[in-house]
């Protein structure tokens, strides 16, 4: 959201049957399924950058359909993904472990969707470091999703600052 938070909407499918939801970067439910008087929408898929941005931060498949958290313990143990300083003034430091041979698609996503990096990587194994300079991108939120042909995506929100 231009707001920097992430908008949810955990369908129940073709009838729409579900609940929406609004959490801010702490993880807290800033507005949902018990304000249905200011519920808004657009509905996205699950491969949706906004919706895998969200996979952090659902601790249940009650509410989607989207994310297999039984697998959460087998992705800490093949891959390490860490982002710091965070927040940062422009540069931040990415640092990846990967134990298993992957095809990687490395992604920052700013706050309303659009793709500002992207980087494929063909059967990579091993340690990945990168400095991800965003001096000439606006302050504010952004996600760095990494997609794997073996796991579910990795996410880490970063926060640019001056």
């Amino acid at each position: 959201m231009s707001n920097g938070n992430i908008f949810v909407n955990a369908s129940g499918g073709q009838g729409g049957a579900g609940v929406m939801y609004e959490v801010d970067d702490n993880g807290t439910i800033v507005w949902g399924p018990y304000n249905a008087d200011t519920q808004k929408a657009f509905r996205y898929e699950c491969d949706h950058p906004g919706i895998i941005a969200l996979q952090p931060y659902m601790n249940s498949t009650l509410t989607t359909s989207c994310f297999n958290t039984s697998n959460i313990e087998q992705l800490k143990s093949i891959y390490n993904f860490d982002v710091y300083p965070n927040p940062s003034n422009d540069l931040f430091n990415l640092n990846l472990n990967v134990r298993q041979i992957s095809d990687l698609n490395i992604s920052i996503i700013n706050s309303s969707g659009k793709i500002i990096y992207n980087k494929e990587l063909k059967d990579f194994s091993g340690s990945l470091s990168k400095k991800i300079d965003l001096k000439s991108y606006p302050v504010g939120l952004y996600n760095i999703i990494i997609l794997s042909n073996n796991s579910l995506p990795l996410v880490k929100r970063i926060a640019h600052i001056k």
